[in-house]
């Protein structure tokens, strides 16, 4: 750190065996980016997590991934619009 933000994680077996990786530059980091299938499926890994409903969640992708083609920032901030207001 600053030059790279990796990090370690330690895991300790049920049997006493301890296990440790260590990467340099976290995954989804500009030194070690994401392809973008992984993108997509920790979208929808996070938006089924979050309680979003799955048709929701595709339309906010969809309007999300057409800004690259031309897409209007308006469809995204319309479908961000319709969720619902979380929970207090």
């Amino acid at each position: 750190y600053p030059a790279h933000f990796g990090a370690t994680v330690t895991v300790e077996t049920t049997q006493g065996a301890t296990h440790s990786a260590t990467v340099t530059d976290a995954w989804g980091d500009t030194e070690n980016p994401m392809d973008p299938a992984a993108v997509l499926a920790k979208y929808d890994r996070l938006t089924h997590w979050a309680g979003i409903d799955p048709a929701m969640a595709r339309a906010i992708r969809q309007a999300a991934l057409a800004l690259a083609t031309g897409g209007a920032l308006s469809d995204l901030s319309g479908a961000l619009a319709r969720l619902p207001d979380p929970v207090p």
